[in-house]
């Protein structure tokens, strides 16, 4: 039998729980603890809504103007953004298709509860009441000064200052954009285009090594050379093209890689008509 120090019992025992702790990180998916399986998106998703409820009603139903107030905001944007990104990256990278379609349902419904917070006329009010007392506006540091008035020209944007009705026409547009956006993106990566055959010569600005690697074919108007229906090489070809019209072309197979796709785009680009604005 071999005795083993005390020291090296407990160096032993660190090393397991930082293994064990090692494998438990790659475990959760960005690195996010809790973040394991596909229920853990809608999971995650209501606690940070519930939270960032209990924020939100605490601002609402304030006494006064305070810095409190702003401390609040930013916790309540803080909160959602911590579970967003995650389910953003995961509705997109994640290899298993499980875990995007659950990521894609929590990111939708955590989403839209922070576009409700965005035309938010009470939360728009409170932080222009902070802003309007002069004692308590005088009395914030520089940098919480500019958040709040940071705040006030996102509400703008969002439309929290326009009336009941408009606020409630603009969420329902936002919300079909938004479903749009999420539809184009859940497509992007779809196979079945052939790929984009272009003048030789717009392409002279791609890497020597992707340029060789191109097929070509002789046309009467010269030697073409090929883009294959690759999102990535679709995307470096854009950055360097010389031709407008081979320019639109890769474009277009690049965001129409799904067929879908092709509808969606024209009524993400088309379906906000005059009547709308």
């Amino acid at each position: 039998m071999h005795w083993c120090s005390l020291a090296t019992v407990k160096t032993t025992a660190a090393r397991v729980k930082m293994t064990a702790a090692r494998a438990r990180s790659r475990r959760h998916f960005g690195g996010v603890v809790g973040l394991v399986t596909p229920e853990d998106c809608g999971r995650l998703a209501r606690v940070a809504a519930s939270a960032s409820d209990a924020l939100v009603e605490g601002i609402i139903h304030s006494d006064r103007p305070s810095l409190a107030t702003l401390q609040a905001l930013d916790d309540t944007s803080r909160t959602l953004c911590e579970v967003l990104d995650p389910l953003e990256l995961a509705r997109n990278v994640h290899p298993h298709r499980a875990f995007r379609e659950a990521a894609d349902a929590a990111y939708g419904q955590l989403a839209g509860r922070m576009a409700e917070y965005s035309t938010d006329e009470r939360l728009y009010g409170a932080v222009r009441a902070v802003l309007a007392d002069e004692r308590v506006a005088a009395s914030l540091s520089a940098e919480w000064h500019r958040f709040a008035r940071c705040m006030v020209r996102e509400f703008e944007h969002d439309g929290a200052h326009l009336p009941a009705d408009e606020r409630s026409r603009l969420r329902a547009l936002q919300a079909r954009e938004a479903d749009l956006s999420r539809q184009f993106a859940m497509g992007a990566g779809a196979r079945g285009a052939q790929g984009v055959w272009a003048p030789e010569w717009a392409l002279e600005g791609l890497p020597a090594h992707l340029r060789a690697a191109l097929p070509r074919r002789e046309a009467p108007s010269g030697t073409l050379a090929h883009v294959p229906a690759e999102r990535t090489l679709l995307t470096t070809a854009l950055q360097h093209v010389h031709c407008e019209p081979s320019r639109r072309k890769l474009y277009e197979c690049r965001e129409g890689l799904a067929s879908s796709n092709l509808e969606v785009r024209e009524e993400l680009d088309l379906g906000v008509t005059s009547e709308d604005l």
